[in-house]
């Protein structure tokens, strides 16, 4: 007699295997063909009470998460496995091995998968445990019975090896963006009303606005790829004096900060260039509503219900695509009409384009990067993705998120929270846009960036496993000296670093330990933090360096400061 045995149970989920395509219906209209159906399960009622219309949000979908953990369930403690007991595989042709990050919950019983990447969005995949699969005690775990998926032979799997297995699909998570950024390019967005300029110290700062589209809903939803509003964007510019036209950054700016934050983008280049920014929503002058006050601002731009003490990852979610979209819609606003100060001359060059995103705006500009066609070179400074692991493991959100969590819940009950919550953000998170960054551009989308990452070690904003999230999703390098080593992911030399992926990118994260700050004789060293590293000696070093190569034509290279 085996001492466990794994569970499969349609009227169990939250006690089972979750995601399966058990919990999916055939629909025709969808990207995938499936759709979830879970809200009339018998299961949601198991779910803590003020969580079950979230959960029932999931039937809003095409299919299941492709940054959620994956549960299987046993009757009782099992010991942590290895890669030969369990395994997730992407049915693509030929079929392709996961890489997890493997835990163990519920005192043992519940088994919860990571996948280190994104999965392919809109596929099937499989996952199963095999015999391999030890109990706790040393015994061996009984199979769940039931029928096992054809789909085991496609994958190699010995149905006689089997514990437990399931298919699930996963959502559509780029086709809508896609979609809507096709819909932008065909715009012909004007500025509205004369630009309103004054002359700084080398440089014009000018301001003026355009009218942009807003696709959401009355509900903050997306769901289709028309607008449903719009409204005056505002445009912060700075333009070198002297003739032009310039290369022209965007600059994506912080959380609870503004566009004015793009004034300090071109004091950290040597070579002129200039500079356009606007508001994210809930940010600044930002048209779509501004939040009063830092609490106001978490609750506004992550979607968080204050007084039922939930969150709203679909509003989430295209709160942080809005962001994008406006984005974009300001490229095409460059790019049809450059002349920025009203002179009747071109200021800027929009085949010579940068984006440089800090903190927010670093998560933001993954989906940026990926849909926008013809960004050179990018910086994004302490970025992270892969939300609900920002939102988990950072000191600032973290405590918020974390008292909003049922009284009593297991850690396994936990994790399925998160899960549902990213599960219904994901189609908005960077991390699932990343892996189209470097390689594996989107149709349209042009040829890929240089593109240099600076992390804090310790960020206590954006934590760095969610920088990890997006170094492992981007295919990203690591920068020796390593402070935060990451299984799997590869560590190379800054001799400097130059053309060292393919098709001649230039591209890699570098961890900030210790930066210095001040003029000599005071200048003071302290350990990185979040908001110390842009601005420290190195990570100016490390930033000039790389934007004056790529300003003046020459090699890009990335260096250790």
């Amino acid at each position: 007699t085996c001492s466990a045995a794994a569970i499969r149970d349609p009227s169990r989920a939250v006690d089972g295997v979750f995601p399966d395509d058990l919990f999916t219906v055939s629909d025709g209209a969808t990207a995938t063909g499936r759709r979830v159906a879970v809200a009339d399960a018998p299961w949601i009622a198991d779910v803590p009470v003020a969580w079950q219309p979230m959960f029932k949000e999931l039937d809003t979908l095409d299919g299941f998460g492709t940054a959620a953990p994956v549960f299987l369930r046993f009757t009782a403690p099992i010991a942590l496995p290895g890669p030969e007991a369990v395994r997730l595989i992407a049915l693509t042709d030929p079929p392709e091995d996961v890489a997890l990050d493997v835990s163990l919950l519920d005192d043992g019983q519940t088994l919860a998968l990571d996948p280190r990447t994104p999965l392919v969005g809109a596929t099937r995949h499989l996952v199963v445990a095999t015999r391999a699969l030890q109990a706790a005690d040393g015994g061996c775990v009984d199979a769940a019975g039931g029928p096992l998926p054809e789909e085991l032979a496609a994958a190699d799997v010995a149905a006689d090896e089997v514990v437990v297995a399931a298919t699930f699909t996963t959502q559509s998570v780029l086709q809508s963006s896609q979609a809507i950024a096709e819909a932008i390019v065909r715009r012909t967005p004007t500025w509205d009303g004369p630009a309103r300029c004054e002359q700084q110290q080398g440089r014009r700062h000018c301001e003026r606005q355009f009218l942009a589209a807003d696709f959401r809903g009355d509900d903050g939803i997306i769901d289709a790829p028309r607008p449903r509003g719009s409204y005056l964007l505002p445009v912060s510019i700075w333009i070198p004096d002297g003739a032009g036209p310039w290369p022209v950054i965007i600059a994506g700016h912080g959380l609870s900060d503004s566009r004015a934050f793009g004034g300090f983008i071109d004091q950290l280049a040597g070579e002129p260039v200039a500079v356009v920014a606007i508001d994210s929503p809930f940010h600044g002058e930002h048209p779509g509503g501004v939040s009063g006050n830092p609490l106001f601002l978490l609750r506004d731009f992550f979607a968080v219900d204050l007084a039922a003490r939930t969150l709203a990852p679909r509003r989430m979610r295209d709160v942080f695509r809005t962001a994008t979209f406006d984005k974009l819609q300001l490229l095409n606003l460059l790019r049809q009409a450059p002349d920025l100060d009203g002179d009747g001359l071109s200021d800027v060059d929009p085949s010579r384009l940068g984006y440089f995103g800090l903190s927010l705006g670093g998560i933001l500009g993954g989906e940026f990067l990926a849909l926008a066609p013809g960004v050179e070179a990018a910086v994004l400074s302490v970025p992270g993705a892969r939300i609900t692991r920002i939102m988990r493991d950072s000191d600032t959100f973290g405590a918020l998120i974390n008292s909003f969590l049922p009284a009593g819940a297991s850690d396994g009950a936990i994790k399925r929270i998160f899960g549902a919550i990213q599960t219904l953000a994901d189609a908005g998170d960077p991390v699932n846009f990343a892996p189209h960054i470097l390689r594996d551009r989107l149709p349209r989308a042009g040829e890929a960036p240089d593109l240099l990452v600076l992390m804090a070690v310790g960020d206590e904003v954006v934590p760095n496993t969610g920088t990890e999230s997006l170094a492992r999703a981007l295919g990203l390098p690591v920068l020796a000296p390593v402070s935060v080593p990451w299984d799997g992911v590869p560590v190379v030399e800054a001799g400097p670093l130059h053309a060292n992926l393919e098709g001649g990118v230039t591209a890699g994260l570098f961890q900030h330990a210790r930066v210095s700050g001040g003029r000599p004789p005071s200048v003071r060293t302290a350990d990185a933090d979040h908001n110390n590293v842009t601005g420290s000696h190195e990570g100016i070093r490390q930033i000039s360096h790389f934007l004056d190569a790529w300003l003046a034509g020459e090699a890009v290279e990335i260096i250790a400061p």
